[in-house]
């Protein structure tokens, strides 16, 4: 061996995904968005002025940063750009992993991260997943000299919800914790506000995934001030110029605009909202989730409360009158508030002919109810929740953004329909004192939208009862559609 040979640094390279020059080929190995970008982006690129390439770009990338700035609402000096969330993380490795102390991240990732840590020289320890592939939070409570996971995991597509990311930062707040959030747009909510929080925390995302520009190359992540003045002294000490000309003004465009990027203005899939005609974004599209779809529309449940619903809260009618008699055996005089309450919410199940009811534990206002099974997918419903152990969740995920009103609304109207009487049949049993006229005590007379649809309340009282709403207007003006 010749002796500079001894010098040369050597890794095992990353191998990125292929690129094939046949256009024709659907490629799953790099992640595309099979989408195009932003219109606006191609508009920037076409009145763009070719004489400004004879310049160097803005070493700042002032308009990127305040374009990110103001889509975020986060401060100037709290933002990095560099080009694709590769340099950007490749970056933060350079500037935090320094010290002697192993950085941590899950066995099963980024197999681009143990290149990283191999070309800066950095020593690292993988962690384990659980048997389901979930991030165990507890897994990073130990020495580190930084922590680095990509929520949702890749290649899992597993997110962890904010509190267990949370719990992993609260423990190492001597460490440099980096989020890696190239896909956090397509599902889950940012870690973002932990920046504010933390004076350690690194959240980096990408323009590569759902934004539909992975050719130009922009990534940018959220920090500290102190940790974002770092990377960028790190940055300009070997390339002050990492954002070209073309890549800061497309970038700028995709940034701006918003009713491109945000749902449900986005790859839209024609079915109508009950309440109007807005439609559903793509990724809740009866194609994509017609179970979560049915499941809706059969337990009449919000997004949150769909999202912690657990395999524990399936209760069957004979379970709920069991307990019934053992509460009623207290006498009214001794029991507590807490018991009453419960009692109550008990016997309303009663209201249902239903077999099966889903116990709400925490819904709308921290109240609890019963709110009965209904439909022909009542049978697929109930076996997906017997299927699922108790402590865990139902539907490991629905989309913040996944619009659920029009299924609610469908559930209330056919629980409305199974229990109103026929308006004319409804007795005339009050007089108006001021006409001496009779009138119906027992109808309701919308308002808004629905303005002069009558109906009946106690059949609104029962809906009432099944969504988890305490007024009886809410039910008639916002879920009782298409009498």
């Amino acid at each position: 061996m010749r002796n500079w040979e001894k010098y040369i640094r050597k890794v095992e390279p990353y191998v990125p995904g292929e690129q094939p020059k046949d256009v024709n080929v659907v490629k799953l190995n790099t992640n595309e968005n099979p989408y195009p970008p932003t219109p606006k982006a191609l508009e920037a690129v076409a009145a763009f002025d070719i004489d400004r390439l004879r310049l160097y770009p803005d070493p700042e990338a002032s308009v990127l940063i305040e374009a990110i700035s103001k889509r975020y609402n986060i401060n100037k000096n709290q933002i990095f750009v560099g080009v694709g969330s590769d340099d950007v993380i490749s970056m933060c490795f350079m500037t935090f992993f320094n010290s002697d102390k192993p950085i941590l991240f899950p066995d099963i990732s980024y197999s681009f991260y143990s290149v990283w840590a191999d070309v800066h020289k950095v020593k690292y320890e993988t962690v384990a997943l659980d048997e389901n592939f979930n991030i165990i939070p507890e897994t990073f409570y130990k020495e580190n000299g930084g922590i680095i996971f990509p929520n949702p995991n890749a290649p899992t597509a597993l997110y962890m919800e904010l509190d267990k990311v949370e719990d992993i930062i609260r423990h190492n707040q001597d460490s440099v914790v980096i989020i890696d959030e190239a896909y956090i747009d397509f599902g889950g909510k940012s870690a973002i506000d932990f920046v504010n929080k933390y004076d350690n925390v690194i959240v980096v995302q990408t323009y590569s995934k759902s934004r539909s520009m992975a050719g130009v190359r922009i990534g940018f992540a959220f920090g500290s001030p102190e940790l974002i003045k770092a990377l960028n002294d790190v940055k300009f000490s070997f390339n002050s110029y990492t954002m070209n000309a073309y890549s800061l003004i497309c970038g700028v465009a995709a940034m701006e605009d918003e009713d491109y990027f945000k749902p449900p203005k986005r790859n839209r899939e024609e079915i109508k909202r009950s309440r109007g005609d807005r439609v559903r974004d793509k990724h809740f599209s009866k194609t994509n989730n017609d179970e979560l779809i049915k499941f809706c529309r059969g337990t009449g449940l919000r997004r949150k409360e769909l999202q912690e619903l657990r395999g524990k809260d399936l209760v069957p009618r004979a379970q709920i009158e069991a307990e019934i008699s053992e509460l009623q055996k207290i006498p009214e005089e001794q029991r507590a508030p807490s018991v009453t309450k419960r009692l109550e919410m008990l016997q309303d199940a009663r209201l249902f002919p239903e077999e099966w009811f889903i116990h709400v534990r925490n819904g709308k206002g921290g109240r609890e109810r019963l709110s009965p099974i209904i439909g022909k997918n009542a049978g697929q419903i109930i076996e997906r929740i017997t299927d699922t152990p108790p402590e865990e969740k139902v539907w490991q995920h629905v989309h913040n953004c996944a619009d659920i009103h029009g299924y609610r609304a469908e559930y209330a109207t056919a629980i409305y329909k199974a229990h109103a009487r026929a308006i004319e049949e409804i007795p005339y049993d009050r007089v108006n004192r001021g006409t001496g006229r009779r009138y119906q005590s027992e109808v309701y007379t919308c308002r808004k939208d629905e303005a002069g649809k009558k109906l009946d309340k106690a059949a609104m009282l029962i809906c009432s009862k099944a969504l988890g709403h305490n007024r009886i207007s809410v039910v008639a003006d916002n879920y009782i559609r298409g009498l």
